[in-house]
């Protein structure tokens, strides 16, 4: 994809990340609120009682799907411009993620000590590690977006890897092979049963469906993205969108859960290519949108604990709608200038300090869209 300026296309991808930040807090809200997951609360329309809606606040979750193509789209720009040392490629990724994950970890833990929460050592240390990727007990533990952070660690372990296998077998083959993984295991693990929420709260089929193997789809359409030249991306875009968006969100919404991430991969996929294809709408770099979709990883991190410790607060008299109504205003107010600040202080200076400098290698890695694909 080649066909606008870099600092339009970093435009673009702040805002796709603003976007996905944004879906996924909206339904963390709704959750903290006590909205139910699945569909609205009854609700009366001319002296008619409405209670059959899905809940269009659970949609935001697929945000997750639409970071992760981001991510592969971004990792792929800035290795293929610039390649780097194996160590000093995992040195950068440390760099860029670890800081504010460490501080939001801590965060979370203090957040579920003041509710009252049990709290141990071993839960926050498995957390800090990322391991709860692989620790089904802990992997909604302390903060239930983390879960996604182990799920990206893993790609960018072992993106080296993909990366050759893509050289070597071709972007487009390296995509398709990548989405048809995902489903064969994605289906294996819904055939297995495991429906049914345990430790955690949570299934064992959605648990393992998280794994890199069941989210390798969207990290390879991004891939395949930022690899393929624009106007042919855009003649593929124009004829999957439509039906990549009612077989995933139908998916999501009817519990087919194999196929919804992969089709929402390649409907977000496709979102991103003309979003890319108009990135002089846009605008440049400057300006608070853009700001906000840098702080987007921050904002993505604290926002649920930040929820959380808000919903007490709220008069219980008051009903479900304007609750939630009152929650989501209040953990925008607090959330997104916490996140600014935590991007502003935190993360770009530790992330100057800590990665392995390289000499001329920021430009390279601005004109490729970013230094990575973080939520």
């Amino acid at each position: 994809m080649n066909s606008t300026s870099g600092g339009q296309r970093i435009a673009v991808i702040d805002i796709a990340r603003l976007a996905a930040a944004l879906g996924v807090l909206i339904f963390h809200a709704s959750g903290a609120a006590q909205v139910p997951k699945f569909r609205l609360p009854p609700f009366t329309v001319f002296g008619h009682t409405i209670d059959w809606l899905p809940s269009p606040f659970s949609f935001g979750a697929t945000g997750v799907s639409l970071f992760f193509v981001v991510s592969g789209y971004c990792m792929y720009r800035s290795l293929s411009a610039n390649p780097q040392p194996l160590l000093s490629y995992y040195r950068n990724r440390l760099a860029r993620i670890y800081p504010l994950y460490f501080v939001a970890v801590l965060f979370s833990a203090v957040a579920m000590a003041v509710l009252g929460f049990a709290v141990t050592a071993p839960e926050v240390a498995v957390v800090l590690l990322f391991l709860h990727g692989f620790v089904k007990r802990y992997n909604l533990s302390l903060n239930g977006a983390l879960w996604s952070m182990a799920t990206e660690v893993q790609f960018y372990i072992v993106l080296p890897l993909l990366l050759r296998w893509a050289r070597w077998i071709g972007l487009d083959r390296f995509a398709i092979l990548a989405i048809m993984l995902s489903l064969v295991f994605r289906v294996i693990v819904q055939l297995a049963g495991g429906h049914e929420a345990t430790s955690g709260g949570l299934a064992l089929d959605t648990f393992l469906m998280n794994l890199l193997p069941g989210r390798a789809a969207e990290f390879a359409i991004g891939m395949w993205i930022a690899g393929t030249d624009s106007a042919r991306a855009r003649r593929y875009a124009k004829w999957l969108i439509v039906p990549a968006g009612i077989i995933g969100i139908g998916a999501k919404a009817s519990g087919i859960a194999f196929a919804a991430e992969p089709m929402l991969g390649v409907f977000y996929g496709s979102l991103l290519i003309f979003a890319l294809g108009g990135a002089r709408w846009f605008g440049s770099t400057r300006g608070i949108i853009p700001l906000l979709g840098r702080a987007s990883y921050a904002l993505f991190l604290i926002h649920l604990p930040i929820a959380v410790l808000l919903y007490p607060l709220l008069p219980h008299d008051w009903g479900l709608y304007r609750q939630f109504a009152a929650l989501l205003a209040m953990t925008l107010a607090v959330a997104l200038p916490a996140a600014l600040a935590l991007h502003l202080f935190v993360e770009l200076p530790l992330f100057d300090r800590l990665r392995t400098h390289r000499r001329g290698a920021e430009p390279r890695l601005a004109a490729a869209g970013g230094d990575g694909g973080a939520p």
